[in-house]
């Protein structure tokens, strides 16, 4: 994997805070490694589902409200997977936990989070087709981290990235040269290197690394990279598409509601004012993770 470009202060500066990442919660990691064909697949997604307390609770929340409506509020993991199914809950505990590495703070933060979430979900959509040879679990974690490093270049620098919102995510040749002119990096290879200091699958590191690279690059790659590869990558376009053209990548938040949030009034100290803004909007299929994952710490 080629090494990120530093030569700008501010790229200096990034790869510095490389030092302090935050580790990726342990149920992400373990959720990455299970088999789905394993026929211990529901109770080792259940075990690690209850590895953590909050996220256990997250899921439950979710699986509660998930249609059709369970005839009484889930309880429970076990409860949640009869409900949800056991892959569906896998994902979800994943997508939960890297949420909680980077919870969105800004409207621009939240959008950039609907549309890894959906970009995810298209991809585990497309890898349904067992033709294609590519799990869709696999294909969920590599599209819902295909644009990580775009998260910690928000979490450095929310001003910039907002702009570069605003005026590059749906163009990603003008997103690049942004972020290379402001950074001497670009989001792909910080994205890649987070995951590799995070300790996932190489597959995925190369996925996220090589999305914005469409058959530029000559080098030999795994096949599961091979096969994934072009999944993420229709998907983020497809994404992107939806986003444009029917604007279904929206904020679940009023002007008047981000306001106050972005004011401090529903701050990360009170996540329960800020649960219930998210939970009155949670009927967005896309929003909806998190729309009910909690902000608080």
């Amino acid at each position: 994997m080629s090494e990120l470009n530093v030569r700008s202060r501010e790229g200096q500066r990034i790869a510095r805070t490389l030092e302090t990442l935050p580790p990726l919660p342990r149920a992400a990691l373990e959720m990455t490694e299970l088999d789905v064909h394993s026929p211990t697949f529901a109770e080792d997604v259940a075990r690690i589902a209850e590895l953590d307390a909050s996220i256990a609770g997250q899921v439950m929340r979710i699986a509660s409200v998930e249609v059709p409506l369970p005839p009484e509020p889930i309880e429970s993991i076990p409860e949640a997977i009869v409900h949800m199914g056991s892959r569906a809950v896998s994902e979800l505990t994943a997508s939960i936990a890297v949420l909680r590495v980077f919870p969105p703070t800004t409207r621009e933060h939240f959008e950039l989070w609907q549309h890894a979430n959906q970009v995810a979900v298209i991809a585990h959509d497309i890898a349904e087709d067992r033709s294609i040879g590519i799990d869709p679990q696999a294909a969920y974690m590599a599209g819902l981290l295909h644009d990580v490093g775009r998260f910690l270049l928000f979490e450095h620098d929310p001003q910039a990235m907002s702009e570069f919102t605003v005026h590059g995510w749906l163009a990603p040749p003008s997103l690049i040269a942004a972020e290379t002119a402001a950074y001497g990096m670009q989001h792909a290879d910080l994205g890649a290197r987070m995951c590799r200091q995070w300790g996932l699958p190489a597959a995925v590191c190369d996925v996220v690394r090589l999305h914005h690279t469409l058959g530029e690059s000559d080098e030999i790659l795994l096949p599961q990279v091979e096969r994934c590869l072009p999944i993420v990558q229709h998907a983020d376009h497809l994404s992107s598409l939806l986003a444009r053209e029917r604007g279904l990548v929206e904020s679940p938040f009023s002007d008047e509601e981000w306001s106050r949030v972005v004011d401090g009034e529903l701050s990360r100290s009170r996540g329960d004012d800020l649960d219930a803004v998210l939970e009155a909007h949670a009927a967005d299929d896309v929003g909806e993770l998190i729309g009910a994952v909690e902000l608080a710490p």
